[in-house]
């Protein structure tokens, strides 16, 4: 279970992270407003992920540096 948890957790850490660097090339600030978009979206797509299965393999290749 704790794994299941760590691997959803990474995921959504990498996912909001992409989603900063995209922001932060548009805006000069990320606003509290925009941090609360990028966290429902990176949210979103790992949740999406993990209802199409293919969320380890994401995982898999995130800890291979390969995303």
């Amino acid at each position: 279970m704790t794994e299941a948890i760590d691997i959803h957790r990474e995921v959504y850490e990498h996912l909001y992270k992409m989603n900063e660097k995209l922001v932060s090339n548009v805006f000069p600030k990320i606003t509290p407003e925009l941090m609360a978009i990028m966290s429902q979206d990176a949210y979103a797509e790992m949740i999406q992920m993990s209802q199409a299965g293919i969320l380890g393999d994401y995982y898999d290749r995130l800890t291979r540096g390969a995303v």
